[in-house]
């Protein structure tokens, strides 16, 4: 659990530790798309194909309770994003070829 950043800390110090939290954000985002490439591979053997609003829906809702302050909608905003940005990632290191989301 993340403590509290005292109500002294400087507009620097605040950048700093938002910054320190995006380099962990980075270091997730890089492992989950590492982990959707390998999804969408034993997905392609499998022979299923397109995405699965449930399992996005339910992941947006996972996400809501983690970071409350976003809500729903946003916690849906920012998983919509970042299951984009990662089967973007898929066809990028497939060479555009059809994929299998």
């Amino acid at each position: 659990m993340t403590r509290p950043l005292p109500l002294e800390i400087s507009l620097e110090q605040c950048r700093h530790a938002i910054e320190r939290c995006d380099a962990r954000i980075g270091s997730m985002l890089e492992q989950r798309a590492a982990l959707t490439r390998q999804a969408q591979e034993i997905k392609a053997a499998l022979g299923i194909r397109g995405r699965d609003a449930k399992r996005e829906a339910h992941l947006a809702a996972r996400l809501a309770t983690h970071a409350p302050s976003l809500g729903v909608d946003g916690a849906a905003a920012v998983m919509a994003a970042i299951i984009d940005a990662c089967l973007a990632d898929v066809q990028e290191h497939n060479g555009h070829r059809e994929m299998h989301p």
